[in-house]
C-alpha cells in the first residue's frame, strides 16, 4: 500500500492468506493518497490462480520459509518482469533446506552450530537464486538492509531476460549444486 501511494504504479494486486490482514489490506487501500485499483485477494502465494498475468513487478517482503520458494516460482511462471524477495525462516519445510544441511553435513567438519545455520541458509538462497536465473531471470543477491535490523536482511532480484545463454548456464550451475547437496545414508 505504501508503494501504490508513492509511487507511480497503475493498479496492485495483493495477496494474503489471513482473513485479517485482507480486511486491513482493503480498508488500507480507501485511505491511499491517490487513485489506484488495488485488487486484494485473499489466497496462499502458492495458489496459481490467485496470481495476476505478467505483472511488472512481484514483491514479497520477509516471505517466510517456503512463502520465498512459492513466490519465486509462481512469479517466474506467470512471467513477472521483476522479481524482488526478501527471505526469512530457513526452517525444514524450505524446500532445499534439508539437502543443504545435509551438503554441510557431508563436508565433515563443521561443527559450529552457527556456521552450519548460515551456511546451510548460504546454499538455499544460492539455490533459489540459480533457480530464477534458470527460469529466464538475471538475479542478483544484496543487503537489503544491515544484519543488525534483522538476520533476513538478503534481497533476492530478478529481471527478466529470457536469455538462452543464462538459462542453459544456470541449469547447469543448480544441476551441480544438487548433485553435490545428495543426502547420504
Amino acid at each position: 500500500m505504501v508503494a501504490a501511494s508513492l509511487l507511480p504504479i497503475g493498479r496492485l494486486t495483493v495477496l494474503e492468506r489471513d482473513p485479517g490482514r485482507v480486511a486491513a489490506c482493503r480498508a488500507a487501500a480507501t485511505r491511499l493518497g491517490r487513485d489506484v485499483p488495488v485488487d486484494v485477494r485473499e489466497a496462499d502465494v502458492g495458489t496459481a490462480d490467485a496470481w495476476p498475468d505478467a505483472p511488472d513487478v512481484v514483491v514479497a517482503l520477509h516471505a517466510c520459509g517456503p512463502a520465498a520458494d512459492l513466490v519465486l516460482d509462481r512469479a517466474a511462471a506467470c512471467g513477472a518482469r521483476t522479481v524482488l524477495v526478501v527471505p526469512c525462516c530457513y526452517g525444514e519445510t524450505v524446500p532445499f533446506r534439508v539437502r543443504a544441511a545435509a551438503a554441510i553435513d557431508n563436508l565433515g567438519f563443521v561443527a559450529d552450530v552457527v556456521l552450519r545455520r548460515r551456511m546451510t541458509a548460504s546454499l538455499v538462497d544460492l539455490e533459489r537464486k540459480l533457480r530464477l536465473e534458470a527460469a529466464g531471470y538475471e538475479s542478483e543477491v544484496e543487503e537489503l538492509i544491515a544484519p543488525t535490523v534483522t538476520p533476513h536482511n538478503l534481497l533476492i532480484v530478478g529481471r527478466k531476460t529470457d536469455s538462452d545463454v543464462r538459462i542453459a548456464r544456470a541449469r547447469d550451475r543448480l544441476a551441480a549444486l544438487h548433485a553435490q547437496c545428495t543426502i547420504r545414508s
